[in-house]
């Protein structure tokens, strides 16, 4: 098993440069490490963390996704008692990663960090780089336990009423079923302190079709917020999370409205197929960042089921109403099936027993 460790020690007052040096070299040539972040460490020149505080820098837009991908984070002890070296250790406990705090023995540790009581956090003082060495194989084993350990990621996706919350259920309930200590987090897109907004939005009137850029960018705020405060803490803890709907919602409806837009104010299908693609492209760069779902299901229902479906619901939104949008939308997520391994398209028509074991398949072989 190898791993992505997060590489915290930076120069600054209570450092030294040759101790970084000596760290990120060690880090570098351990067999067992195949990638260490934040990627602007240079082996050569070690740059100071600070420098990345340039004029626009934003830690959340930046490190603390690098911080989700990794599998543990390794830091000078003081030099995560402040700034932003406290936001990425403080960000890594959060997630449920391990952190090894390292210090030079007899040097000056603060209280606090040395203290703390946190079961993923490790402080060891060393007097040697063949005692670091050690200290640092100790920890990965606990490093490989907690990867080994971490809860995946489920998504189960679609245009409106294919089924998806029925199937959500008896996932959550199988899964509690192979292992009463298993506690399936269910949740949902939109999530968190911009749902009201994406939601009155999508009660209003007018032309819904031109506000895709508007809900493009409130989906991926919301999305933001949902992985910091419920999904990469929940999996950190070793639980496994199964939402409805995730990335690939973004990149199916946005574009669809795009391209319902596009195509009845030119006239020209081909003109619009171009203006879906090149939004859609767009908006999967822009969300590059976001960890990968380990599993996500696509329930596909024909048209003709989908309005039935419709029918029988008393208050339908302006998505769940427009069937032209609902059709290109099951048009974009039968094409991002076809470009994604880990995505599997479940044929959603049935009881939802029959349709549930299409999905446990899968289930089986990720587990």
């Amino acid at each position: 098993m190898t791993l992505d460790i997060y590489f915290g020690t930076k120069i600054g007052k209570r450092g030294s440069n040759s101790e970084r040096k000596l760290l990120y070299n060690l880090l570098e040539r351990n067999i067992r490490i195949n990638k260490i972040f934040p990627e602007h460490i240079n082996r050569d020149d070690v740059e100071d963390f600070e420098a990345m505080k340039k004029e626009g820098f934003n830690f959340y837009d930046y490190d603390i996704w690098k911080l989700a991908k990794s599998d543990g984070m390794i830091a000078n002890v003081n030099e995560i008692s402040f700034g932003v070296g406290y936001e990425c250790a403080t960000q890594a406990l959060h997630f449920g990663k391990p952190v090894l705090a390292l210090a030079e023995d007899c040097t000056f540790i603060s209280g606090m960090i040395a203290q703390n009581t946190e079961p993923n956090f490790t402080f060891r003082p060393y007097k040697s780089k063949e005692q670091i060495c050690n200290i640092i194989d100790k920890w990965l084993n606990t490093v490989e336990k907690a990867k080994k350990n971490k809860g995946k990621i489920i998504v189960i996706e679609g245009s409106d009423h294919c089924g998806k919350d029925t199937q959500i259920s008896l996932l959550a309930s199988y899964l509690f079923s192979r292992n009463d200590k298993t506690h399936p987090i269910l949740t949902r897109e939109p999530y968190g302190t911009l749902r009201p907004r994406i939601r009155e939005i999508l009660s209003q009137e007018g032309d819904l079709m031109k506000k895709n850029q508007l809900l493009a960018d409130l989906f991926i705020a919301d999305r933001k917020e949902h992985l910091l405060k419920l999904i990469l803490p929940q999996i950190g803890k070793g639980q496994p999370v199964i939402s409805s709907r995730y990335k690939l919602s973004t990149v199916a409806y946005q574009p669809a409205q795009l391209y319902i837009d596009t195509l009845e104010s030119s006239g020209d299908i081909k003109f619009a197929e171009k203006k879906e693609v090149e939004f859609s492209e767009e908006l999967i760069r822009r969300q590059e960042e976001f960890p990968e779902p380990d599993l996500t299901f696509i329930l596909d229902i024909p048209e003709i089921e989908r309005r039935n479906r419709a029918s029988q619901k008393d208050l339908l939104d302006k998505f769940e109403e427009n069937q032209e949008l609902q059709k290109r939308v099951n048009h974009n997520y039968l094409s991002l099936w076809q470009e994604d391994e880990k995505v599997k398209r479940i044929w959603g028509v049935g009881p939802k027993e029959e349709v549930f074991i299409r999905i446990k398949g899968w289930v089986d072989q990720l587990l």
